[in-house]
C-alpha cells in the first residue's frame, strides 16, 4: 500500500498511457492476423477462380470443337458426296458432343447452385431401377466404344418406389457409371447392383479401372481435385462430379462410402433411406438442409 501511495499522479498517467497503448497493439496484432488470413483466403479463392475458369474454358472447348469439325465437313460436302453412313456418323457424333456440353454445363450450374446455397430437391415417387436402366442405356454407346461390358444385376425382390429428387438420382448414377467407363482399361466390365436391406436401398457400381490412391481418398469429394492417375487417364476431367455427387446424396439424407485399391478398380455404393422424411411434392431448398447440418458446406470447400 505504501508504494502504491508513493506512485504519484503522472506515474499513474504513464501506467494507464503504457497499457492502453500495449492494449491498442495488440489488438492491432490481433486485426494483422486476421488480414493475414483473409489475405491467404483471398489468394486461395483466387487460384480456385482461375483453375475453375481453366477447367471450364477447356471442357466447353472440346465438344464445341468436335461439333464444329463435323458441322465443317458436313457443309463443304456437295450433294452425293458423303454417304447415308457417313452422314449418320458425323450427326451421331455432333449429338455425343452436345450431350457431353450439356452435361458439362449442368455440372457447372449446379456447382454455381451449391456454393449460393439454391439447390433445392423436388421429391417425387421413383422407380430407381427404371433410372439405372436408362442411364445404362444412354451410356452404352461410350462403353462399346472401350469394348466394356455394362452389367446390371437386378434384384431378386421387387423394389418399392423411393422419395427422391429424379433428375439429380439421375445425375448421380451417370456420373458414377459415367466415371467407372472412363477409368477402366479396354476390355473390362462395370458392373451395377441394387439391393434392399431392411429400410435402406443401396446401389453400387463395380469397375476393374484404375482405382484410387490411399493418399488421395480425404480429398476424393472435394471440388477441383483429381488424384494424379485419374488426370493421366483423363486429362480432361474437370473435378466437380464426385463433389456434386456427394453433395446431392448428402441432400437426400443418404450416404456414400468407396472401397477401392490404385490399380485394382473401385467400387462406390450409395445408401439411400426409405424412412429419410422426404415426400412426394416437397419442395425442400439447400439453406434448411444447411441448417439442419446435412449438408455440410465447409467440410467440401478446402
Amino acid at each position: 500500500d505504501k508504494k502504491l501511495a508513493s506512485i504519484t499522479q503522472e506515474e499513474r498517467k504513464m501506467i494507464s498511457s503504457i497499457a492502453d497503448q500495449a492494449a491498442i497493439a495488440i489488438e492491432n496484432a490481433k486485426l494483422y492476423e486476421e488480414i493475414e488470413a483473409a489475405n491467404v483466403k483471398l489468394k486461395e479463392l483466387d487460384k480456385l477462380k482461375n483453375e475453375f475458369l481453366s477447367i471450364a474454358s477447356h471442357q466447353v472447348r472440346t465438344p464445341l470443337s468436335i461439333m464444329k469439325g463435323y458441322l465443317s465437313l458436313l457443309r463443304d460436302k456437295k450433294p452425293g458426296q458423303v454417304s447415308e453412313k457417313q452422314q449418320e456418323h458425323f450427326i451421331k457424333n455432333i449429338q455425343e458432343a452436345n450431350e457431353q456440353l450439356i452435361n458439362i454445363i449442368n455440372d457447372f450450374l449446379n456447382l454455381s447452385r451449391i456454393e449460393q446455397k439454391r439447390m433445392k430437391l423436388e421429391i417425387s415417387k421413383s422407380e430407381i431401377e427404371k433410372i439405372i436402366n436408362e442411364v445404362m442405356e444412354r451410356l452404352n454407346h461410350e462403353a462399346e466404344l472401350k469394348k466394356i461390358k455394362l452389367e446390371f444385376c437386378a434384384p431378386k425382390e421387387e423394389l418399392l418406389k423411393i422419395n427422391i429428387d429424379e433428375p439429380k438420382m439421375v445425375e448421380v448414377i451417370t456420373n458414377l457409371i459415367d466415371n467407372a467407363i472412363k477409368y477402366s482399361p479396354e476390355g473390362g466390365k462395370v458392373r451395377v447392383e441394387v439391393w434392399k436391406s431392411g429400410s435402406h436401398l443401396n446401389i453400387s457400381v463395380k469397375d476393374e479401372g484404375i482405382g484410387i490412391p490411399e493418399s488421395f481418398k480425404d480429398k476424393l469429394f472435394q471440388k477441383f481435385s483429381r488424384a494424379h492417375n485419374a488426370i493421366q487417364a483423363q486429362p480432361n476431367g474437370n473435378g466437380i462430379g464426385l463433389f456434386l455427387v456427394k453433395k446431392i446424396i448428402d441432400a437426400h439424407r443418404g450416404s456414400i462410402r468407396v472401397k477401392t485399391k490404385e490399380g485394382k478398380g473401385t467400387v462406390f455404393t450409395i445408401e439411400l433411406n426409405y424412412k429419410s422424411g422426404l415426400k412426394p411434392g416437397e419442395e425442400v431448398d439447400a439453406n434448411k438442409l444447411e441448417k439442419e447440418g446435412i449438408i455440410r458446406y465447409d467440410e467440401y470447400k478446402q
